[in-house]
């Protein structure tokens, strides 16, 4: 029996390697995995938006927020399989200024946060975190749009009161850097981000310390979509 060709997208994760390479050969499947390259988050957007909007291709990875948000429209033209190609956690993804007021989690409250989307997966997941840390997403100002030039999200949803759109032609980063932002949630490190000479940093600097001890605990916060 001849095997079954799938075209699928994704981006470019270590642990998809030895299928992209042919190392693993699905039994019973023609696989072509059509992906990014060197780490690049552009890349992986247009992988996602292919999986759902390209005819030429099967399927691949794409957001759950997206899927459910096509659910809860009715649209069921799209199949989810229980697969999830990013795991990661979300602490990491946390910025501040170097210079900034932001020393620790309980000093976000009451203070204006930027993000890449609002409605993404992992916009999500950046909230659950905040809940887990004891910071309450409610009472954070929030702000959406680009982080840097280079990569954009959709924007698409329509924001809920309280959650503000950036002016036209403005970057998060650039407004952190102003101090029109105590902080940025993003997925790619900022363009201005460095560990030890900023002038943008992580909120936790040892943030692999931080996700094994929030893996340990009930309701973990690692980032599947």
């Amino acid at each position: 029996m001849p095997s079954v060709p799938i075209r699928l997208t994704c981006a470019d994760y270590a642990r998809l390697a030895p299928l992209m390479i042919g190392d693993v050969v699905p039994q019973g499947v023609d696989l072509t995995l059509i992906h990014g390259t060197g780490g690049s988050w552009p890349t992986r957007a247009e992988m996602l938006r292919r999986a759902i909007s390209d005819t030429a291709v099967d399927g691949g990875e794409a957001s759950m927020a997206g899927h459910l948000r096509r659910i809860d429209n009715g649209d069921r033209s799209f199949v989810a399989l229980p697969v999830f190609p990013l795991r990661n956690f979300t602490g990491r993804d946390l910025y501040v200024r170097k210079d900034g007021p932001i020393r620790e989690p309980g000093d976000l409250v009451g203070k204006r946060v930027g993000m890449y989307d609002w409605v993404a997966s992992g916009s999500i997941w950046y909230r659950h975190f905040l809940t887990f840390i004891g910071v309450p997403p409610g009472r954070l100002e929030w702000w959406i749009g680009d982080v840097d030039k280079g990569w954009t999200a959709q924007h698409n949803a329509e924001l809920p009161q309280g959650v503000h759109p950036v002016a036209k032609g403005r970057l998060l980063s650039e407004m952190l850097l102003a101090g029109d932002l105590e902080a940025i949630y993003s997925p790619p490190r900022p363009a201005r981000y460095h560990p030890k000479a900023g002038p943008i940093v992580r909120l936790f600097p040892d943030c692999r310390a931080v996700e094994r001890d929030i893996s340990r605990r009930p309701g973990s916060t690692r980032r599947n979509i």
